[in-house]
């Protein structure tokens, strides 16, 4: 019976992911801007893979970077929450999303979210209704562009200088899509491009807003682009990424500063440690980027233990950051030595204002990687608690809640075919 429901409900999305209108919003008037430093911070937290209980270790450890690293915004960045089963139904979800965005908004932090393939894998909580929790808190600033049933994160926040007069950078968000099966094989969908064409329409209405100057920005998303490959060098030693074998081109840092607290890091710098997922049918995100000019980073999850941050050519940063949680996912890599590393971590973007009115906009950003082991020693690789949000409602009350949930998604399927 259950097999059936989920058959039903997952046969619901796809026809009307496929009746869906998009939407092109304007953005979100966030309230943002520089610091009097000049400095704006982002904090890019993702692939924590919470449940309705989730490891106590990665929140200390969340809640210490903050305190520590004072970000200006958050940025989960996918796979926020475990999916299948683990938080299918929508109070293990809600749990899940509340034990997440606790330590941010209890510091009254803002914060934004893009979603994961586990994110989708939630499928009698779909992310329209993961909207509805993350909208709930006063500090989320829930992406509001392109939309259908099935792409629903998809937005741009914009932020002005210390003034507050102008707008003079953005940040982007993509909804990268989920794992499909193509002939037998699984794939990653990658952003499509209907979504360019959003990224596109909008990036020139921000050029025409600002007197016809490109507002220069970065991009978060949970898979990477076919393009990460340009950061690469085949190597049968390697890694796998799309059926050949990588290592990192040297020197691909340059221009970048790594390390913890603007200190330089010689424990990890940069890793590539596994092997890479990306998108196999390429939507032309990347060469639209190059083509509209004003994207000059991409930061991506996914890989859980990919510590790597280059630039292209084509002067874009691409980025890939750590897994920062965890629930029976691997965070470990083997070193030179044969030792296993504990790879957990969360990203630190830094923009400076002065320099991006200087036309410098590559040079405006700087990023680091802050580790699970500065501030603890040994592994969470282990198993969380059994989940408790059901145990707090008698049986009743617990098919209520998740009967009233369905219809509100059901509604808001047929909300896009109106």
């Amino acid at each position: 019976m259950k097999r059936r429901i989920l058959s039903l409900v997952i046969a619901a999305i796809m026809v009307f992911g496929v009746l869906g209108m998009g939407a092109s919003a304007k953005g979100v008037e966030s309230g943002l801007k520089f610091n009097a430093d000049g400095n704006f911070r982002i904090m890019h937290i993702t692939d924590t893979h919470y449940t309705d209980f989730p490891f106590e270790e990665s929140i200390a450890f969340i809640e210490k970077a903050l305190d520590d690293y004072k970000p200006d915004l958050v940025i989960f960045g996918g796979d926020n929450i475990k999916g299948w089963f683990d938080t299918s139904l929508q109070l293990g979800t809600k749990a899940a999303i509340d034990k997440l965005v606790a330590p941010v908004a209890e510091r009254s932090i803002p914060f934004s979210f893009v979603y994961g393939n586990h994110d989708w894998e939630a499928y009698l909580c779909p992310k329209q209704l993961q909207n509805k929790y993350y909208g709930a808190y006063e500090a989320c600033i829930l992406p509001d562009g392109y939309s259908t049933i099935s792409k629903t994160s998809n937005g741009n926040i914009l932020i002005k200088d210390y003034e507050g007069k102008n707008d003079i950078f953005n940040i982007w968000l993509f909804d990268s899509g989920t794992k499909v099966k193509v002939n037998g094989t699984k794939t990653i969908q990658g952003v499509d491009s209907k979504e360019v064409d959003w990224y596109v329409n909008r990036s020139n209405e921000l050029k025409q807003a600002n007197g016809g100057r490109v507002i220069p920005a970065i991009a978060f998303q949970h898979f990477g682009v076919e393009e990460t490959v340009k950061l690469f060098v085949e190597d049968e030693n390697g890694f796998e990424c799309n059926g050949k074998k990588y290592i990192l081109k040297d020197g691909i840092t340059d221009g970048i500063k790594n390390g913890v607290a603007g200190v330089e890091n010689i424990r990890m710098t940069t890793h590539l440690n596994k092997s890479c997922e990306i998108p196999s049918d390429n939507g032309g995100e990347y060469a639209a980027f190059v083509k509209q000019g004003d994207v000059v980073g991409l930061f991506t999850g996914h890989t859980h233990a990919n510590d790597f941050c280059g630039i292209t050519e084509d002067n874009i940063i691409l980025g890939s950051t750590l897994s920062a949680g965890g629930f029976n996912i691997s965070s470990r890599f083997t070193d030179a030595d044969g030792n296993q590393v504990e790879a957990r971590g969360l990203r630190i973007i830094d923009i400076d204002e002065n320099s991006l009115k200087s036309g410098k906009n590559l040079e405006a950003i700087s990023t680091f990687s802050v580790y699970y082991t500065d501030y603890f020693t040994g592994s969470i690789e282990k198993y969380p608690k059994k989940y408790k949000a059901y145990d707090e409602h008698d049986f009743g009350e617990w098919i209520k809640i998740e009967f009233e949930y369905f219809i509100d998604f059901i509604k808001s399927i047929f909300s896009f075919v109106k």
